[in-house]
């Protein structure tokens, strides 16, 4: 439970201009972004003064004066949390995925530059948000775009800064979880070297050989695609598929079965409930495996 603004808090404070449609999470309309030059202008911001971050913060405020203290202690979200989109995705989004990508190679040093302002944007605004809630018992740092990269940029421009981020919050006591819902097959390898202890995967993703990969160093959380049998099947199809992503990724333990990200809009609330019982139902066997 959060005061939950999608991507348009980082994005408004690096001078995004948003749209925020009817049914669905504000989005960037115009990015400050046109030509290489204009990354040049670009400068970490004030949490406490610039873009949608002031009102998040006192969205965080407001929440933990009148969320029931059972709730918080629950679920343990607002006592001590997180959440940030990550330094990949923030500048993506800064510039246009497609100038993003592109200018790697013909502007390597300037996407540097933009790489290093959305890491500074990252880290400072989660520092408030944990200033805010008070502590850091959970800490999620969510970047789909390492997906969109191959390798060598991946490991260029986006491997350093994520690691940046992530180490600035790891504690052995705490959580920090990374999500990611694009296929990050062929870089996991390089992922698993992050400071972070739990997975939340994408659904082209293998969670067998996900584990595999990572060697037992860090959990998963996913298993169900949120457009695949929880969205639109019936509840022996659902259950199907929960029983074939705990055979998959319960094995031997570090495994949550959830969505492999947001779960989608319009989602059955039966379908919700069979997979929370098939959870239960199927760890102990998997568990077990």
């Amino acid at each position: 439970m959060w005061a939950d603004f999608g991507v348009a808090v980082e994005t408004s404070a690096l001078g995004c201009e948003l749209v925020f449609p009817e049914n669905a999470a504000p989005g960037v309309k115009q990015t400050p972004v046109k030509k290489p030059e204009d990354i040049e202008n670009l400068e970490v911001p004030d949490p406490k003064k610039d873009g949608l971050m002031p009102l998040a913060l006192e969205t965080i405020e407001y929440m933990k004066r009148n969320v029931p203290t059972d709730l918080m202690s629950a679920y343990g979200y607002l006592e001590g949390f997180g959440i940030s989109i990550g330094p990949t995705d923030l500048a993506g989004l800064v510039i246009g995925y497609d100038r993003f990508i592109v200018w790697q190679l013909n502007y390597p040093d300037l996407i540097h530059k933009a790489m290093r302002i959305a890491t500074e944007t990252v880290i400072s605004y989660i520092q408030a948000q944990l200033e805010t809630s008070g502590g850091a018992n959970l800490v999620i740092v969510a970047d789909d775009a390492t997906g969109f990269l191959n390798r060598a940029s991946f490991e260029r421009f986006s491997f350093p800064y994520v690691q940046e981020v992530l180490r600035k919050f790891y504690r052995r006591d705490k959580m920090v979880l990374f999500h990611s819902d694009s296929d990050n097959m062929a870089i996991v390898d390089k992922i698993k070297e992050w400071p972070f202890h739990i997975y939340n995967y994408g659904p082209r993703m293998d969670a067998e050989i996900l584990k595999g990969k990572l060697a037992g160093r860090i959990a998963l959380i996913g298993g169900l695609a949120p457009l695949g049998p929880l969205r639109y099947g019936k509840t022996e199809e659902v259950d199907r598929a929960c029983k074939e992503a705990m055979q998959k990724g319960a094995k031997g333990g570090g495994f949550v079965l959830s969505t492999c990200g947001g779960t989608a809009a319009g989602t059955p609330e039966e379908n919700i409930r069979t997979m929370l019982e098939a959870g239960r139902r199927y760890a102990k066997g998997s568990m077990r495996a």
